[in-house]
């Protein structure tokens, strides 16, 4: 089974922008021409036998961690997830991997190793919310903690292993200015955890098959 996140799949986002209004900042309508390309795909996929899925209303992000969920559920050996995208590096483990295409051409490949050693977060996959949560995303409209960086970010959630750990031994930060910034932002921080964080329960349309 190739299980595919269909492409005419209307994501709303509306979970995240109850959290915050400022979340992805809503987009001119998608070109005529788009719109009949993506369904095309999808009708080529299904011929191909691609198993298709919808999960309507939710981002595919969330959608394609679900579907990489259930996969893995099932014991596939190995589940490729292809994105631009860096929010699923968080997917990353033993069984699943990110494709991301590159301008101008090739791919990259991203296992945990990958995820830790060469992507913009520099920690685990389970932590790159946790990073996201500090450093921000301007693509998804929100800013984290104002004033830590991507230089500053990931240092912090390596050395303490989380951002509820950060927090929990804020004391131990020893710059007084980042530990001030992380004070005054910790609210900011918590909510773009919230943001950040993939959901894994999308319901999928048909429910996930295996075979």
């Amino acid at each position: 089974s190739r299980p595919l996140l269909d492409s005419t799949t209307r994501a709303t986002g509306s979970r995240r922008r109850a959290i915050d209004p400022g979340y992805k900042p809503r987009k001119a309508e998608e070109p005529a021409d788009l719109v009949a390309q993506l369904r095309d795909a999808n009708i080529a996929a299904g011929r191909m036998g691609w198993a298709r899925y919808r999960a309507e209303g939710w981002e595919a992000d969330d959608a394609m961690a679900s579907i990489a969920d259930a996969a893995v559920a099932a014991a596939f050996n190995e589940v490729l997830l292809l994105t631009a995208d860096h929010d699923l590096l968080g997917m990353a483990s033993d069984q699943v991997a990110v494709l991301r295409p590159r301008v101008g051409g090739g791919i990259d490949h991203y296992g945990p190793s990958d995820v830790a050693e060469r992507s913009p977060y520099r920690v685990p996959p389970a932590l790159v919310a946790d990073v996201k949560a500090l450093i921000g995303d301007a693509t998804d409209g929100y800013g984290g903690v104002r004033g830590i960086g991507p230089s500053v970010g990931p240092d912090l959630v390596r050395r303490f292993g989380s951002l509820a750990a950060l927090y929990d031994r804020i004391e131990e930060v020893e710059a007084v200015g980042v530990r001030n910034r992380l004070l005054a932002g910790r609210e900011d921080a918590f909510r773009c955890l919230d943001l950040a964080t993939l959901r894994r329960d999308a319901p999928l349309t048909p429910a996930f098959d295996p075979d």
